[in-house]
């Protein structure tokens, strides 16, 4: 009972996935059934085979090839009029019904069609970004000196100075739920940090000059470690990491039972 449970032999587009292969039981939200009085059982399934196929994601997560996007030299690539909707929003982009409702579809956006390479999501593949910017975003990019927001991550990433969070979900709540209680008194520390950084976002947003800016900066950083931040911040890493060697030690032993 426990291992049917736990195993999900099937979440549609042809995926195999089980707790013994590193994955999770499909994504929450979108436990579809059909009901036993249902009168075309069939054609619901048809239906709900195809939500979860390469095409069906790939038409409600991008919209229709031939108006929405189209296959350029074997690559699918986004009409400008796709991409001035999406970043306009509105009634056109409503009318469309893309991305209208996560729950319809089960693929993830970033799941490749391995027929032409491309994402479900065709928003989200990196060359398009540079060319749905926002005014905001492009500030951004000039600061950092980058195409698109989330380039100045990967090349952390790229650099050693960031890590990902490429664990499964289910892990890392289990890492989460290991995790001890904050004493009382670094509650208080904690509580204190936070104030000192609601006050301060504001003041330094506001900032009149680059110069005033780096001031506020300053002075939040030097607040902030008087306040206890470095402290918080350290037993929380290494609480953190404690909990993920064990979350690895409990994951072993529940496989184990569901073998």
């Amino acid at each position: 009972m426990a291992k049917d449970l736990w195993q999900y032999p099937w979440i549609g587009g042809g995926q195999y996935v089980s707790a013994k292969e590193g994955g999770f039981g499909g994504w929450r939200d979108k436990c579809w059934c059909i009901t036993s009085n249902c009168k075309n059982p069939d054609r619901a399934m048809d239906i709900m085979d195809f939500m979860w196929s390469f095409k069906g994601n790939r038409l409600m997560q991008s919209g229709i090839e031939g108006v929405h996007w189209n296959l350029v030299n074997g690559k699918p690539q986004l009409t400008q009029e796709a991409i001035d909707m999406y970043i306009n929003k509105g009634p056109d982009w409503e009318k469309t019904g893309i991305q209208c409702d996560g729950n319809f579809f089960g693929l993830s956006p970033f799941t490749r069609d391995p027929d032409d390479g491309g994402y479900m999501d065709l928003y989200q593949d990196s060359p398009v970004y540079s060319r749905i910017l926002t005014p905001l975003d492009k500030d951004f990019c000039n600061h950092y000196g980058v195409s698109f927001p989330g380039e100045i991550f990967q090349q952390k990433i790229d650099a050693g100075l960031n890590t990902t969070l490429d664990t499964p979900v289910f892990t890392r709540m289990l890492e989460g739920s290991l995790m001890p209680d904050i004493s009382d008194d670094q509650k208080i520390k904690e509580a204190k940090c936070i104030d000192i950084m609601v006050k301060a976002t504001a003041k330094c947003i506001l900032s009149k000059s680059d110069a005033e800016f780096e001031q506020n900066r300053a002075n939040t950083i030097k607040e902030l470690e008087a306040a206890g931040t470095n402290e918080i911040y350290k037993w929380y890493a290494d609480e953190y990491e404690k909990a993920g060697i064990k979350s690895q030690e409990v994951m072993g032993q529940l496989l184990d039972l569901l073998k």
